[in-house]
């Protein structure tokens, strides 16, 4: 990566913002086997695909704020699997928003600082309300594009998505970079442009990954990338 030429830096949204690249069935397989419920991967996985397809589904789906986008998602799981656990909301659904907000505060220095040396934007497959969510955690400032599939039209791998996004915001494809969780529909379609892909893959999967892709576990590990530095705090 030529880093004299990177003008944009695109971020993906669930998985990459509110977490360390673990999607957000992966999140609530880990919260129910905590819970002393095990699963089957697949199985389960089948059931949080369907879930989030009845959000995309559901015009109502673009008016909830993020908690409430949680609740729903994690209710029709539960009931996808044809499970019953008293007080959800208690046993998932607030550790799971508690653990979010603690990504995205922990994720806010940096991308104040990254805003200050490049033009940041979001492009990422939600229901409508991706705007919306960043400005209830007050980072929507630090974005100049928040693309949202939901509104565009189409979602991720369609490259028209990135297409839409690089124009908007007003850079070429080799000026710009995406950093996404998901390979198939993150890493893949950037690479085919000529976007430089930034992979997040705390779980260090096997995926097999071209030699363009830069891969790194924690959204913090990009201050290394692009050399900010934290700032030095006086002690008088």
């Amino acid at each position: 990566m030529n880093k004299n030429k990177i003008k944009t830096i695109f971020f993906d949204f669930g998985g990459t913002l509110d977490s360390d690249g673990i999607e957000w069935g992966l999140r609530l397989l880990k919260k129910l086997n905590d819970a002393g419920l095990a699963f089957n991967k697949d199985n389960f996985m089948g059931a949080a695909k369907k879930s989030m397809d009845q959000l995309f589904d559901n015009k109502e789906s673009a008016f909830l704020n993020y908690k409430q986008a949680i609740d729903i998602y994690i209710y029709w799981v539960i009931k996808n699997l044809e499970l019953i656990i008293e007080d959800y909301k208690k046993v998932l659904v607030d550790p799971f928003y508690l653990e979010s907000v603690r990504y995205i505060e922990r994720n806010r220095k940096l991308l104040e600082r990254l805003s200050g040396k490049f033009t940041l934007g979001i492009i990422s497959n939600n229901f409508g309300n991706c705007k919306g969510w960043c400005n209830e955690f007050s980072i929507d400032n630090y974005f100049k594009v928040i693309i949202d599939s939901n509104i565009i039209g189409f979602r991720k791998p369609d490259k028209r998505i990135f297409e839409i996004a690089c124009k908007k915001i007003g850079s070429s494809f080799e000026e710009c970079v995406y950093v996404g969780d998901k390979y198939m529909i993150d890493i893949e379609p950037v690479i085919k442009l000529g976007i430089q892909p930034i992979w997040i893959n705390s779980n260090n999967s096997k995926q097999k990954i071209v030699s363009k892709v830069i891969k790194i576990k924690t959204l913090p590990d990009l201050k290394n990338i692009f050399e900010i530095k934290d700032e030095l705090k006086l002690l008088i």
